[in-house]
């Protein structure tokens, strides 16, 4: 019995050892008939596992040689690099000469010490800030009275500097130090000490002086210009449109809407009609003009006489001057005269608009990168949305979204809350969107300044027209949702770039594909506008009427439009066809336009002033699908909802231009 088992077991174990060897795969047969002793067995196995394991030394070794091959040929590679900058270091070092070495070794440690120690880096900002307080006392001794007014000269840098201390004050002053105290104690005033009653009739008091305020100040002015009536009118029929295409009327929250106006109107009355404001506003307007104007001496070292029309040389010398028409060539000759001509220029030829125009964009954009990397263009907009967001009560992405759009495009705005466009509701998406329609950018502002309209009124129409923005947002499309975010989850993070001159630099490139886009679109827009005009002119002489044009169709279409506006009955064809481009084409093409009106002088200032408020806005069919495009490429699972709303956040965008144009037409 033993035997047998010892039989049967040394018979499975030598097929099973038999499946590893692949020289004995084909006895495997003849292995099963006869039974195979154990030791002949251990055998076998001992020669396997030695021929196992030489194989296994053996590529061990093969595995080593490549390894010490490979680091020899990069520890040989390391030496060279070393050794060549060793020698290039010993040659430059050579080369240069001994106090170079010794100022570059001080710069070195001078700057690890500086950003190492933080007594240092505080020790040399009380140095500058000494140091700048004397010059500006020293400045304030020579040229204060010399100084005509506070839009320049020291006078001019001194509330700036002002501006600034109360800022830094305010910054690690009081908001540590004493705003918890002052909150603290406002709560309390307000949750124990103050009854509900109270509150409500303080907010109808408060509501009511600035009201009456209001109405005091427009009825005093339409008594004055009665035609200043149809701008009030038009203001509050543009309101009445709003409430009928109303997506949700019972849904208004007339709170924010009454609240939205009222700081439009305040805005315009301050800057339109008070010393302060009109003086604050010329002032920033005239800066930036005069900022803008550096600009030609890039244009011309770049372009030359193209960019200003103005031919080099001068005419001087001998000439000969031949009188009379005869065709006798003696006769000729003998009317002869030799006049001398003295050093005069030569003659100042037309621009070219491409390469005058143009590189304006350029150099505000590369100005505006470098407010970005440094974070002051963040704290613009971070402060005047916290102001509308606390005066309105409009969500925070909504006002932050509302105050880029005064200094940033449509596309660029939406950056500042790229993380929350997936998760806000379709009314805060509408306000967005609303709000790029309403306004433009900074950079392309800066062209219109190039054709000749004001910068203070290009400047005022984008500040009034962010609180109309979000006021005809909230009438046209209320609130139904909650809003998932808070003020306190937005954060206005600086630039990715490493330096200043890269972000200007970034910034500068960039603006060279928004100049292509504009000139692209101007060359075919204005040549379907040719177009158009000849395929009606062509029907219109078939039936008698040789002037019927597009241009004609928009100027009759908009007349009721320019009329509520308050344009003069002279101007309002005209003004009508410029809305009617500017709608259907775009606003670029309507200032160009404008630019000429006003060249030759054909409309009053009262329509220039309310044109250019009235056109200052995104808000065309061609720029919708600019809008849907760019936020869906931001905010991908939302394309359908930004679809839908497209074409009614156009329209509430383009009637927020239109009672911008109203302020500016009881105002002025």
């Amino acid at each position: 019995m033993d035997k047998s088992t010892t039989t049967t077991t040394t018979i499975t174990e030598s097929e099973s050892s038999s499946s590893f060897l692949p020289e004995q795969s084909s006895s495997s047969s003849s292995i099963s008939n006869h039974v195979i002793p154990i030791d002949i067995q251990q055998q076998q196995q001992q020669q396997l596992q030695q021929q196992q394991h030489q194989s296994s030394k053996q590529q061990q070794q093969q595995q080593q040689f490549s390894n010490y091959h490979h680091n020899h040929h990069q520890n040989q590679q390391q030496i060279n690099v070393i050794e060549n900058e060793k020698l290039t270091t010993t040659t430059t070092t050579t080369k240069r000469p001994l106090y170079e070495r010794e100022i570059s070794e001080l710069s070195i440690q001078f700057s690890q010490f500086l950003f190492g120690n933080r007594f240092a880096r505080h020790l040399l900002y009380a140095f500058i800030f000494v140091l700048y307080n004397l010059f500006l006392a020293y400045a304030i001794h020579k040229s204060w009275d010399k100084t005509e007014n506070y839009c320049d000269g020291v006078k001019l840098l001194v509330i700036i500097t002002a501006l600034i201390y109360m800022s830094l004050i305010k910054r690690f002053i009081i908001v540590p130090y004493f705003w918890p105290i002052i909150s603290r104690s406002f709560n309390h005033l307000n949750d124990h000490c103050i009854s509900d009653l109270f509150r409500r009739l303080l907010r109808c008091l408060c509501w009511t002086i600035v009201l009456l305020s209001i109405g005091t100040i427009i009825g005093i002015r339409c008594y004055r210009q009665p035609e200043r009536i149809y701008s009030v009118a038009g203001y509050f029929g543009f309101i009445l449109i709003g409430f009928i295409g109303s997506k949700h009327r019972h849904h208004i929250n007339w709170n924010q809407i009454l609240w939205g106006f009222t700081v439009q109107l305040l805005f315009g009355i301050f800057v339109l009609q008070t010393i302060i404001g009109r003086s604050i506003f010329q002032c920033i307007g005239d800066k930036i003009n005069t900022f803008l104007s550096f600009t030609k001496s890039g244009t011309e070292m770049v372009f030359g006489y193209l960019s200003n029309g103005q031919l080099l040389g001068t005419i001087a010398g001998n000439y000969t001057l031949i009188i009379g028409s005869s065709s006798n060539i003696e006769m000729m000759m003998n009317d002869q005269i030799q006049v001398q001509l003295p050093s005069l220029p030569l003659m100042v030829q037309s621009s070219i608009f491409a390469l005058s125009g143009m590189p304006v964009i350029i150099f505000f954009s590369f100005f505006v990168s470098i407010l970005y990397y440094y974070g002051i263009m963040q704290i613009i907009v971070n402060k005047f949305g916290h102001l509308l967001q606390t005066t309105i009560g409009t969500t925070a992405c909504e006002s932050i979204s509302a105050s880029g759009n005064i200094f940033l495009g449509m596309c660029e705005s939406p950056l500042l809350i790229k993380p929350f466009l997936s998760s806000m509701t379709k009314s805060e998406l509408h306000a967005v969107m609303t709000g790029g329609f309403a306004t433009i950018a900074g950079s392309v502002m800066a062209a219109y300044i190039s054709f000749g309209i004001s910068a203070t009124h290009l400047l005022s129409a984008s500040v009034m027209a962010a609180p109309a923005a979000l006021a005809l947002s909230k009438l046209f499309y209320p609130e139904t949702e909650q809003s998932k975010t808070t003020v306190d989850d937005i954060c206005l993070e600086k630039g990715s770039e490493r330096s200043a001159i890269e972000a200007g630099s970034n910034g500068a490139i960039s603006a060279v594909s928004l100049v292509a886009s504009i000139l692209a679109n101007l060359i075919a827009f204005v040549s379907f506008l040719t177009f158009l005009d000849a395929v009606i002119n062509y029907f219109g002489m078939m039936i008698d009427l040789p002037e019927l044009s597009f241009k004609m169709i928009l100027s009759k279409l908009f007349i009721p439009i320019a009329m509520m506006l308050g344009v003069e009955w002279s101007d309002a064809e005209r003004i009508a066809g410029l809305i009617g481009i500017k709608m259907f084409i775009n606003e670029f093409v309507a200032y160009q336009q404008l630019s000429e009106y006003i060249a030759i002088g054909s409309i009053t200032n009262r329509s220039q002033t309310i044109a250019t408020f009235a056109l200052c806005g995104f808000a065309n069919l061609s720029s919708i699908g600019i809008q849907v495009g760019s936020l869906s490429t931001l905010a991908p699972a939302r394309a359908s909802d930004l679809a839908e709303l497209a074409f009614r956040a156009m329209v509430t965008g383009s009637i927020a231009c239109f009672m911008t144009a109203c302020v500016a037409g009881m105002l002025i």
